[in-house]
């Protein structure tokens, strides 16, 4: 990086801030501000720490969270298309939304699970199971978050922290996150509803800064979808979550999911996965 024509240290005035101003530049060279692309946990579900002895996944339950899984020792197996993905105090895994997986106990462990939404772009991508890698360092990281008491509350800023650079861990050998809106308007969008799945097209297309129409047919161009069909499928996304972590009432939840009518969201739910929120309820419980 070229320095400033005419600067040394033996030319500066240490008291003039000019002068000084213009050594730093020298020194760093001119910075540039770069935005950020913040990954958010947008809600977590935080199972308690416990002995297992027993471990069913159950199949065809339409898992809309992330789930983050580790053992204190090894015995414990992930199978998706043919592939073990074995689980240890070195090695975390985690499994995406909606995707399909078994799994194996070969002897008792200590387990934990955490669950979580993460919003777009990462609770689209395809299936896969992201795997991460922990030295000791890290094992001893994760051992202190196995201390958090689930009915505390919230988590304190040091376990936020920790949380953060586990799940930062596994979403970077995340293969493939699928395609990406390319037009910044879109993102916007995206992000807007990730904070808030219920704001209609009309607020929509003002965010985007566009007309009714012409926002309904970008967004559906650039995420293959209409926006109230992602909207929805966001909606019975959190639905299944809080049916399958929480104790709410249907009424509840559907009153959380942005339906004001329990029995339009009931008709809903089962129009996308052919059984009733009460069903499923006691399926996922198994």
């Amino acid at each position: 990086m070229a320095a400033l024509k005419g600067i040394t240290e033996k030319s500066i005035n240490p008291t003039d801030e000019t002068d000084l101003r213009r050594l730093y530049r020298r020194n760093v060279g001119e910075m540039a501000q770069l935005r950020l692309q913040p990954v958010a946990i947008r809600a977590l579900w935080w199972g308690e720490f416990q002995l297992l002895e027993y471990w069913r996944i159950i199949p065809n339950v339409h898992y809309a969270s992330w789930r983050l899984l580790w053992n204190d020792r090894p015995g414990g197996v992930i199978l998706f298309e043919g592939v073990e993905y074995a689980l240890g105090p070195d090695r975390v895994v985690a499994i995406p939304p909606r995707t399909p997986v078994s799994c194996r106990l070969d002897s008792p462990v200590m387990h934990l699970n955490l669950n979580f939404l993460l919003g777009h772009p990462y609770d689209n991508v395809p299936p896969q199971i992201p795997c991460a890698v922990l030295g000791e360092p890290l094992q001893e990281l994760v051992r202190e978050l196995t201390t958090v008491d689930p009915e505390q509350g919230a988590l304190s800023p040091r376990q936020t922290l920790d949380l953060q650079l586990l799940i930062g861990l596994v979403l970077r050998s995340v293969e493939e996150v699928g395609p990406q809106p390319t037009d910044e308007r879109v993102r916007r969008i995206l992000e807007s509803l990730d904070e808030d799945p219920n704001l209609s097209n009309a607020e929509l297309a003002k965010i985007a800064g566009m007309s009714t129409n012409g926002f309904h047919r970008l967004f559906r161009e650039q995420v293959g979808l209409a926006p109230h069909a992602y909207v929805l499928a966001k909606k019975m996304d959190l639905a299944c979550s809080l049916l399958q972590h929480t104790a709410y009432t249907v009424d509840a939840i559907a009153e959380e999911c942005g339906f004001n009518d329990r029995a339009y969201f009931a008709r809903a739910f089962r129009r996308q996965f052919g059984i009733s929120p009460s069903q499923y309820r006691q399926r996922d419980s198994g």
